[in-house]
């Protein structure tokens, strides 16, 4: 694979330029596969950063592919009330999960040694729910420590001059995103037991 990378200036004027000069360079040729544009904005009013990636892929027989991401995401985690008070159901979440790992491993443990084998206690239903549960969620805080760790993210500037590709960053937070609406989905499961819809669970 390769390529060649062309950053456009912010002022309009020397976009255009810089525009014409690689047009009059055939930038773009018959041998061309692919042409990808990232385009980085962000709302001082919302604190959004939206990234946006444009690909058209050029196949030999002349048919042209073209498909388009755009994904906004939060630069700034904890900054306000809001964020702090997430943050503190963030570590509310995190002694959920340490309370019920233990609660299961102990109650395998007793089951185990009342005869039952560790494995068909392991695959009581109950138990192995607050098994995977646990498990979701220590995958969705390891995409979001990721993303909220990663250096395009925790180093974002907007007066950064010159393009930083933050493209991936975006698509971690997208990922753990839709990890968590995942893990509330089966976390409202549990609400059954207390709500005396299920007592399996």
């Amino acid at each position: 694979t390769g390529g060649y990378v062309v950053e456009l200036p912010t002022n309009q004027t020397l976009a255009a330029a810089k525009l014409d000069e690689i047009y009059a360079d055939a930038f773009l040729d018959r041998a061309s596969r692919a042409l990808e544009v990232g385009i980085n904005l962000y709302n001082t009013n919302t604190r959004l950063l939206s990234v946006c990636r444009v690909v058209f892929e050029m196949f030999p027989s002349g048919h042209v592919l073209k498909w388009a991401r755009i994904y906004s995401v939060p630069v700034l985690q904890y900054s306000s009330v809001q964020d702090l008070i997430r943050a503190g159901f963030e570590c509310i979440l995190v002694v959920y999960v340490i309370y019920y790992i233990q609660k299961s491993l102990r109650r395998i443990s007793r089951d185990s040694r009342a005869g039952m084998g560790f494995v068909k206690a392991a695959m009581v239903p109950s138990t192995l729910f607050e098994l995977v549960l646990s498990a979701l969620i220590i995958v969705m805080m390891q995409q979001w420590l990721r993303y909220v760790t990663s250096p395009g993210i925790s180093a974002f500037d907007v007066n950064t001059p010159g393009y930083v590709d933050l493209f991936t960053e975006a698509e971690g937070f997208i990922f753990a995103l839709s990890w968590a609406g995942l893990v509330s989905l089966c976390a409202s499961f549990r609400l059954f037991q207390f709500m005396s819809i299920s007592k399996r669970l």
